[in-house]
């Protein structure tokens, strides 16, 4: 998989993490609602897509390389 913002979501929401706007992005949570991840940065950004996935994967995300 590649590193688009979009895609990321929605392997996101497929794993069970929930999605909240907020006022400047959105807001993701893991499934257990322990691990919660901030996305404020411009979806063109790759170093800030991979970043946010990392942070995801702490959570239990599990995204294909």
């Amino acid at each position: 998989m590649g590193w688009d913002y979009r895609q990321v979501r929605r392997e996101a929401i497929r794993q069970g993490w929930t999605v909240e706007p907020r006022k400047k992005g959105e807001m993701f949570k893991s499934r257990d609602k322990v691990t919660q991840v901030m996305w404020h940065s411009t979806p063109s950004d790759v170093n800030a897509i991979r970043e946010f996935v990392r942070r995801l994967e702490k959570g239990g995300f599990e995204w294909p390389r």
